[in-house]
């Protein structure tokens, strides 16, 4: 995955801190599923009229977004769905649908890459990878410094001395820590920020101030719902932020097009209002695009760096 770092080392600095918050704690959490939607409700209706109108239906809710007019909800049955289809209050129901990373590791070809940051490395001495160096191995005025970058994955080893420093900021299922229980995570971040030190590896912009946000689970999956949670999150608390939050990395995408989920659309407007640049992946491997984010007009693109792929 090709992270361009000059949209991260061209990024404001700013400041504030970020303190952990999960809002709606008490929501229930569910896995994902053929039952799972995306509820869309009209102008008008609060968090509490769409939890109402969500248990009257027989279903069960997740996500009760507070940026966007709609939840995540389970359905039994076909009853409940009808139900919910046919509430005066609701706009449309839409499928949760999952949501993977791949990220193909660019020393072994075919091969998924994770667990360790930015690939290479491992050995006594730092590195510096090739993609880096293909991008613009970082200097002391352009490092990152003062930028910060949400990234929205499986994600990041916390302990990691390469990542020192990382934010444990947001769990979309519900544990109080960002930990990477996967490693995909971990692998991108290295790429954005790995520390220029003497281990492992160096990111293209060492300076960033990484925010963890897991909205990947242990198998590299998740759904819109967790990607729209994560979003939520970033829209919250980007400005009481230090350093502010001005960039998002979404190494995962899904089948798709970019307006099948409206209020996942106009989570990534928002984003782009707020003056935050949205990085995605266009295509990790040959033959292997990712429909969605890609081409959303919200977002700018990024893909494989193996020049034998161009």
């Amino acid at each position: 995955m090709l992270i361009d770092s000059h949209l991260i080392r061209r990024a404001l600095p700013v400041t504030l801190l970020l303190p952990f918050l999960m809002y709606g704690s008490t929501q229930v959490l569910f896995a994902q599923g053929t039952e799972e939607f995306i509820v869309s409700f009209r102008e008008g209706a609060n968090a509490a009229s769409r939890a109402t109108a969500v248990r009257n239906a027989g279903a069960a809710l997740g996500f009760n977004f507070h940026r966007v007019n709609a939840a995540a909800v389970r359905v039994p049955n076909a009853k409940a769905l009808a139900a919910l289809q046919n509430d005066p209050s609701v706009l449309a129901v839409i499928p949760n649908r999952s949501v993977f990373a791949y990220q193909v590791n660019e020393n072994v070809k075919g091969e998924s890459a994770k667990g360790k940051p930015g690939g290479g490395g491992g050995g006594a001495a730092q590195v510096i990878p090739a993609g880096v160096v293909r991008v613009g191995v970082p200097t002391g005025t352009s490092n990152g410094s003062g930028v910060g970058v949400a990234v929205l994955d499986t994600g990041v080893d916390l302990v990691h001395a390469d990542l020192v420093g990382t934010v444990d900021a947001f769990n979309s299922f519900g544990s109080p820590s960002c930990q990477d229980d996967q490693g995909h995570g971990t692998h991108v971040a290295g790429i954005i920020a790995a520390r220029d030190n003497s281990v492992d590896v160096v990111g293209v912009a060492p300076g960033a101030q990484i925010y963890c946000v897991k909205v990947l689970d242990s198998a590299g999956s998740g759904s819109d719902a967790n990607v729209m949670a994560g979003l939520e999150w970033v829209l919250d608390h980007h400005m009481s932020s230090v350093p502010n939050i001005k960039v998002v990395n979404m190494s995962l995408g899904r089948p798709g097009s970019v307006d099948d989920n409206p209020a996942l659309h106009d989570l990534m407007t928002s984003l782009k209002t707020a003056g935050i640049t949205v990085v995605v992946a266009t295509m990790h491997a040959p033959g292997v695009p990712l429909p969605w984010p890609r081409p959303h007009p919200r977002t700018r693109t990024g893909g494989v760096q193996d020049p034998s792929w161009l």
